[in-house]
């Protein structure tokens, strides 16, 4: 979906596995979510005519955050913040919960 148009960024020692937990949870999601993903990540519900080839998504994974937050993202710049999660179903729980919010209007910016 997105992984191929996305940079990773911050991961450091372990950084690599976050990554990998946040694509596998994305291909678990149904249509309506992975839209909600990226009304959440860009702030637009649909992308433009050239799709993905003209986007620049990035994952960055931030030291400000504790596992317990939800991530964030900066829909300007494409990117969403991860914290360093302990367990992949923690990061997919906190990545739906962020979702879900955001996609209604209550975003982080």
């Amino acid at each position: 979906m997105y992984a191929s148009s996305t940079a990773a960024a911050g991961g450091g020692g372990g950084g690599e596995g976050i990554v990998e937990w946040f694509w596998r949870a994305v291909e678990s999601f149904t249509a309506e979510r992975r839209a909600n993903l990226l009304t959440f990540w860009t702030g637009a519900a649909v992308l433009g005519p050239n799709g993905f080839h003209e986007c620049d998504f990035r994952l960055t994974l931030a030291s400000h955050l504790s596992p317990e937050s939800l991530p964030e993202s900066q829909t300007c710049s494409r990117t969403i913040k991860l914290a360093r999660y302990v367990t992949y179903e923690q990061l997919r729980e906190k990545l739906v919960s962020a979702i879900e919010y955001g996609a209604r209007g209550f975003a982080f910016a």
